[in-house]
């Protein structure tokens, strides 16, 4: 699947309603194998293909923290993440659950959060370039000012007063001696 879109869930609600999602995602054997998300529509009986849902991807990991009652689960999805199909498991429900959501594709410049309960508290994306100088390929979801400090470090650069913001700016615009180098940092969408 090219574009691959990973999205991180935690999921509140009713106890009786979060547990049945987690016993049907045991049931089909979460953490021990990709659960592809047509077999969670079907276990709901849900008509995603007849709805035109895009069902292209997996769930391929699951944790229930049933003492804060939230269902973690993360997936793998084409191009973006399958959030029509969560809106219908929702309806199953009778919309009593809420679905807090981290979603990210750099390839399509897909970063967005989706967050009424503080699960999600970063404010960007990191990409890097495996250079040498950020040490191997790097992927994480982190504040501003985390991005900020990596490069100067990593780059031996004095911030010199600049703010976060100037320095984010700086960074975005900077130009490497090697085209294969870079550090990039995407803001999160919060919708």
């Amino acid at each position: 699947m090219a574009n691959i879109c990973d999205t991180q869930y935690a999921v509140t609600g009713p106890a009786e309603a979060l547990e049945d999602l987690w016993y049907t995602l045991q049931r089909l054997e979460v953490n021990r194998r990709e659960i592809p998300l047509h077999d969670m529509a079907e276990q709901y009986g849900l008509n995603a293909d007849g709805k035109h849902i895009s069902m292209r991807g997996h769930i391929y990991y699951g944790d229930y923290d049933k003492d804060n009652g939230v269902l973690y689960f993360d997936t793998e999805t084409a191009w973006e993440a399958c959030t029509e199909l969560f809106v219908e498991l929702n309806n199953v429900f009778d919309d009593r659950l809420c679905f807090n959501y981290r979603e990210v594709e750099p390839g399509c410049n897909i970063f967005v959060i989706h967050d009424r309960q503080g699960f999600f508290p970063e404010e960007c994306f990191v990409t890097s370039s495996d250079s040498g100088i950020f040490g191997d390929e790097y992927y994480d979801a982190m504040t501003f000012e985390e991005a900020v400090r990596i490069w100067c470090e990593a780059m031996h650069f004095d911030r010199a007063g600049r703010s976060t913001e100037e320095m984010v700016a700086f960074i975005n615009d900077y130009e490497y001696d090697d085209d294969s180098i870079y550090y990039d940092i995407d803001p999160f969408e919060l919708v």
